[in-house]
């Protein structure tokens, strides 16, 4: 691997952990003791748990017009260092409006984040090293669930305060740490278009594929990401500390899912992975709506974790079926942003059937079958399998 491959890969590393790890999913991981805290209702932080997909959205869409003006390498580095502000913010007043804003504002930097990092920094790396980067990538997500785990369950006593202040801190340690990485838009590597032998028309029936996959895949892995932390400590009856182990498990899901998806994908082919992966999935989460033993809940989020950022795939997928450059930057967008909504509806559509005492067990079986269908709709891609150097 060389030199300047490990450099995009930290970066990378560094715009996940911050956006996805830790920036989006602060509050919904906060949201049981926002509550007990009594900073807001139960209502009322639900109502809040919205604008973080809004923010999200803006911040995908704003992606664009934003680099019209600045570099990809300054969007980025004042994306990870404004993150580390705005986390800090939560605890200065707290009341709904406040707090609304600060959860707005931290997904609308993750939503530029998360929109413009993978493409950007894929590009300037060779084919024999996109795996890899791709894998370190989207392996900072779960290392942040993993250390927002630890960092709630260290000073979970000090107050919610404490635990935003430490958040901040370590954003921006690596926010700081990767300032001088960024690779510059020079270094952008121009490549051809792969597989031309397959007609135009093909190629994006496939991307239409991979969109409507990444829909139900975001859809059904929702019952995790966002509901897990509320249907465990509400309704399963768990502290606040298992509540957190169980988040630590999500994190060491994801970073193994990761890891497991780029070896087997060498061997088994991008689709032939995804389908086990889907499968482990879509089982585990049905299975966690209907079992109720605490060990077996915590091995089944475990297992059903190992599938949550197998969006890369996707990603891997379109690379090898549709140009690079500035076409790939806005398909990637397109799925993110597909994904985004999706996830918005699930949780308006959940909302509104919790208001009407729908259990949460039942989102968590609703979700695993939509896994499921995911597993079917797969089967149409094609199945790639990742070049290595002989």
């Amino acid at each position: 691997m060389d030199k300047h491959s490990s450099k995009v890969a930290f970066c990378g590393f560094s715009a996940f952990f911050t956006s996805l790890g830790i920036t989006l999913f602060a509050y919904p991981v906060l949201l049981p003791y926002v509550i007990e805290e009594k900073w807001v209702t139960e209502d009322i932080a639900n109502i809040i748990l919205n604008f973080d997909e809004v923010g999200f959205i803006i911040g995908l869409i704003a992606t664009t017009f934003l680099h019209k003006f600045f570099s990809w390498k300054q969007i980025l580095r004042y994306s990870l260092l404004l993150s580390s502000i705005s986390l800090a913010c939560p605890p200065i007043i707290i009341n709904f409006y406040w707090l609304s804003i600060c959860i707005l504002f931290m997904s609308f930097l993750s939503g530029i984040i998360v929109s413009s990092a993978p493409p950007y920094l894929l590009s300037t790396v060779t084919d024999n090293n996109k795996s890899f980067v791709a894998g370190v990538m989207y392996s900072g997500t779960g290392f942040g669930f993993v250390f927002t785990s630890i960092i709630i369950d260290i000073f979970v006593g000090h107050g919610l305060h404490i635990i935003w202040s430490a958040f901040a801190i370590i954003i921006l340690i690596f926010a700081i740490f990767s300032w001088f990485l960024w690779p510059s838009e020079n270094s952008v590597i121009k490549e051809v278009i792969k597989d031309q032998s397959k007609p135009a028309q093909k190629k994006l029936n496939y991307i239409k594929t991979i969109v409507f996959t990444c829909i139900l895949f975001e859809i059904g892995t929702s019952a995790i990401i966002l509901y897990l932390e509320e249907y465990l400590y509400i309704y399963k009856k768990f502290s606040t500390h298992e509540t957190s182990l169980a988040w630590l498990l999500v994190g060491i899901g994801s970073i193994l899912g990761t890891l497991i998806f780029g070896y087997l994908s060498k061997y088994l082919g991008i689709k032939y992975t995804f389908m086990i992966t889907i499968l482990l999935a879509g089982s585990s989460t049905m299975l966690l709506g209907i079992i109720s033993m605490r060990g077996m809940i915590l091995l089944l989020t475990l297992a059903g974790s190992l599938g949550i950022y197998a969006g890369v795939a996707m990603y891997a997928a379109y690379n090898n079926l549709a140009n690079t450059g500035k076409f790939s930057l806005i398909s990637w967008q397109i799925i993110i942003l597909a994904e985004t909504i999706s996830a918005w509806l699930a949780i308006l559509l959940f909302g509104f059937l919790l208001q009407y005492d729908v259990h949460y067990s039942m989102i968590f079986i609703i979700c695993g079958a939509l896994l499921i269908f995911a597993l079917v709709v797969t089967m149409l891609l094609p199945n790639i399998k990742t070049k290595t150097r002989s």
